[in-house]
């Protein structure tokens, strides 16, 4: 193999994992935005419900609440629930939810796959309750 090849290589396996640690970051978001209510959370603050029903890592918790801003107490507004589960390097099961009330609900449960950057949704299933 010439230098030239192994350069290209280099440079091609150092994008591909920025590429993925980019989407390791906004996963959590990316599951939240493919729920079919995100246009109620998108403008309002959320309340991250307990360490059990957001599991993700450091990086990602920060991410989220980069994003989405947060209020620590309150009745009326959406709870969002997020779990991530890791199959593989590029392959990944979300649970993601949203409780607005006791009647206003909405659970997704989402394998995705990565794809240079975007998580893309292979199968899907949801629950919604209005």
């Amino acid at each position: 193999m010439t230098k030239a090849r192994r350069n290209k290589l280099a440079v091609a396996g150092g994008v591909t994992a920025l590429l993925l640690a980019a989407g390791y970051v906004r996963l959590p978001l990316a599951a939240i935005k493919s729920l079919a209510d995100y246009d109620l959370l998108a403008d309002k603050a959320v309340i991250y419900t307990d360490a059990s029903r957001l599991e993700v890592s450091p990086v990602q918790r920060w991410w989220l609440r980069k994003r989405m801003p947060e209020l620590t107490e309150g009745e009326s507004v959406p709870r969002i629930t997020v779990r991530v589960r890791w199959f593989f390097l590029f392959l990944a099961r979300v649970r993601s939810g949203h409780r607005v009330s006791p009647t206003g609900a909405e659970a997704r449960d989402c394998l995705y796959i990565w794809c240079f950057g975007a998580w893309i949704p292979a199968y899907s299933f949801s629950h919604v309750m209005a």
